[in-house]
């Protein structure tokens, strides 16, 4: 059995497994595209009482135990996206008690003002992420941010960034040469992966001051279209309101379900919707965005110095 300790966030979890390429999986960078702030402590007796929660992952016949908050999990096979996302489970059960929670969100901030930019798959989060990266902005998160909707603060992203080959050519020559190539669970698909931890404009902590909703298109236009989010946060009303800004806020609609059984409860369902609803300031100036990748950059910065 091998043992490593994972930090993320100000939680930590002792990670524990037979498998060795899930072993080595875990001390990868992979995980850090998926998980905020992800970094791999050394396991030692000594520092067994920092530990916020249990995973243990294990070749076996299919089955999983859950009993907050420990995990076990026993697999024949495993994917890569699975094993991240059970971790990334079990730190949100954790992040909960403190009143934090991670929204699918990418992030950058300028003087302690940050830009949280929601959006379906696809639909442009990482790339304008990365331009406005490139324009002075400092990273904060690529995919999953941790948020405060007490005080209306980031205090947490992922910074390992997952290119597609179709936009590798485009990004900023400083950042192409940290790129690694990393097979997919897709068979004959390769991403690039390239890991801003360590960047000395990655951030962690950032107020938000700006939430934008771009949709970009893959064409050049001559013009785009801005409007304000109504529907983003309406108070005591569920109608159109976006599941990936409060993922798990209703087990059955926990997006990561299919990769087994879910660690979410209906109390904290209900807990987070008590908490976007009525204590997120629903102030912030919310924006949706559509136009090709110059027309929405321009126009989110032009918005964010108002």
């Amino acid at each position: 059995m091998k043992r490593i300790i994972i930090s993320s966030v100000g939680k930590k979890i002792l990670f524990s497994t037979d498998i060795n390429s899930v072993y080595d999986l875990m001390t990868s960078i992979y995980p850090a595209r998926i998980i905020p702030d992800y970094e791999v402590l050394e396991f030692r007796e000594d520092n067994i009482s920092e530990v916020n929660g249990y995973i243990e992952y294990l070749y076996g016949e299919p089955k999983e135990l859950v009993k907050f908050p420990k995990v076990t999990t026993y697999v024949k096979k495993y994917s890569l996206a699975e094993t991240s996302f059970l971790t990334l489970q079990l730190l949100e059960r954790l992040w909960e008690e403190e009143n934090l929670y991670c929204v699918e969100a990418s992030a950058v901030s300028k003087n302690n003002k940050g830009i949280l930019i929601i959006g379906r798959e696809r639909s442009g989060k990482t790339r304008l992420a990365l331009e406005l990266y490139k324009e002075g902005f400092d990273f904060i998160s690529n995919e999953n941010t941790v948020i405060s909707p007490l005080n209306n603060t980031i205090v947490g992203g992922s910074k390992v960034v997952n290119v597609k080959p179709f936009y590798f050519d485009e990004i900023d020559e400083e950042i192409k040469k940290l790129a690694i190539e990393q097979e997919s669970d897709e068979k004959n698909y390769k991403t690039y992966l390239i890991d801003l931890r360590k960047n000395e404009r990655s951030k962690t902590t950032s107020k938000i001051s700006l939430i934008v909703e771009p949709f970009i298109y893959p064409y050049k236009v001559s013009s785009g279209l801005v409007s304000e989010l109504q529907e983003f946060y309406v108070r005591n009303n569920l109608i159109n309101l976006p599941v990936f800004l409060m993922r798990g806020a209703y087990v059955c609609l926990n997006k990561f379900n299919y990769f087994g059984k879910s660690i979410d409860t209906e109390e904290l369902g209900r807990k987070r919707c008590d908490l976007f609803f009525n204590k997120f300031d629903a102030t912030i100036p919310k924006f949706s965005i559509m136009g090709d990748i110059e027309y929405v950059k321009n126009k989110v910065i032009e918005l964010f110095e108002k």
